[in-house]
């Protein structure tokens, strides 16, 4: 028996959801369309031309910039973890190597060997890291992919445009695309002002085009395809960052900052105590006694130098790899997706009369994605260890 609806409408939605469901099409279901998807948009050819036209223009830039973005991102992501760990470790162990030499001055030898390693280490994975560039690289490669997956969405916003002037619709496109893969290096001018750039005035020159209207369904296809392949998508990912970070161990640590702080001064107050307690038993019958809370005196001062430096490598940790600002923002976007989203839903029953309102929530709604990837970009360049 066939499940599958036989309205158009029905059936792309069909097709969509089950996409957006689909596992394994998470790293590029927005960008891709799939055979089945293409299908049910083919009762809509002036939109299925246009999604063609993506999926040859756009899709194989973009999976290439992907590609290396996320091959980059993890060998910068490593390099930034040796160089953090061994930096807190050889701090560490340096500190504990004076806690040695004055209770065990014998085994002293085994911190100063590791601190040796840690140092090495430590060293080799910033000069590494400062060869490869694989941080910029990392950027540029991202940034490539995010401006060529608004492309297509902000060019979905203007098939009216199309409907008016293929041609002149396909050029603004390639015009586009253009734009953004001549900017090959981070510290271009082109790359830096585009980053430090912010605005809250949409752009809605596709608008003002003496575009033809659509008819009511590919209107509503248009509308129904940017509602799962953007919002939704992107709804699904903020959320899933936003629960992926909230269970990071080193966040988790965060939160008990103030414990932390507590359990330092506990640990300097038990060494005033064993200190005093070492000092009124230094002549009396218990000097062997004495000896051992000299030992503990001593630890009690390296543990109390360890903690806060431990604490100052977790906030590194978290502000090389930008887990802090995760948490807080990804809730936010994924809120606002479904806000808009929902939106969008209650405008279009009322198409085409809302047509125009649709198409610039949309278009409002890629420059709020745009800003968030100028946000991103911004607070990582600032949390950078190579850059």
């Amino acid at each position: 028996m066939n499940d599958s609806p036989n309205n158009p409408l029905e059936k792309l939605e069909h097709e969509l959801s089950a996409g957006l469901k689909t596992i394994a099409r998470k790293s590029n279901y927005d960008v891709l369309d799939e055979e089945k998807e293409l299908e049910a948009i083919n009762a809509f050819p002036l939109f299925y031309n246009a999604l063609e036209f993506f999926n040859k223009s756009i899709y194989p830039k973009w999976s290439e910039a992907d590609k290396m973005a996320n091959t980059y991102q993890k060998k910068h992501q490593t390099l930034a973890r040796i160089a953090i760990a061994t930096g807190i470790g050889a701090i560490i162990l340096a500190i504990v190597q004076l806690g040695l030499k004055q209770t065990l001055p014998h085994y002293s030898f085994i911190a100063v060997w590791l601190e040796g390693f840690v140092v090495f280490a430590g060293a080799s994975s910033v000069v590494i890291g400062l060869r490869l560039q694989s941080d910029k690289k990392w950027l540029i490669n991202r940034y490539h992919a995010e401006q060529l997956r608004m492309i297509k969405f902000k060019a979905i916003s203007r098939v009216d445009w199309m409907k008016a002037n293929e041609e002149e619709w396909k050029k603004w496109i390639q015009d586009e695309v253009e734009k953004v893969v001549k900017v090959n290096k981070v510290d271009k001018v082109d790359y830096k002002e585009w980053v430090d750039k912010e605005s809250i005035i949409p752009k809605l020159d596709a608008l003002n085009k003496e575009a033809k209207h659509l008819d009511d369904n590919t209107m509503k296809a248009i509308v129904m395809y940017y509602r799962y392949k953007r919002l939704s998508y992107q709804y699904e990912y903020f959320t899933d960052k936003s629960k992926s970070v909230a269970t990071s161990w080193i966040i988790k640590a965060e939160h008990h900052r103030n414990k932390i702080f507590f359990a330092t001064v506990g640990v300097v107050m038990f060494h005033f105590f064993t200190d005093y307690l070492s000092m009124h038993l230094k002549y009396s019958q218990f000097n062997n006694l004495e000896n051992i809370l000299e030992a503990v005196s001593v630890w009690c001062v390296v543990f109390a130098a360890i903690i806060p430096v431990a604490g100052i490598g977790a906030h590194a940790w978290t502000g090389a790899l930008e887990l802090s600002r995760k948490m807080r923002s990804f809730k936010a976007k994924s809120d606002a997706m479904n806000e808009a989203d929902s939106w969008i839903r209650t405008e279009s029953r009322n198409i085409p009369k809302n047509w125009i309102r649709i198409l610039g929530l949309m278009q409002n709604c890629e420059m709020y994605l745009e800003q968030e990837h100028r946000e991103w970009l911004r607070n990582l360049i600032a949390a950078e260890w190579f850059l």
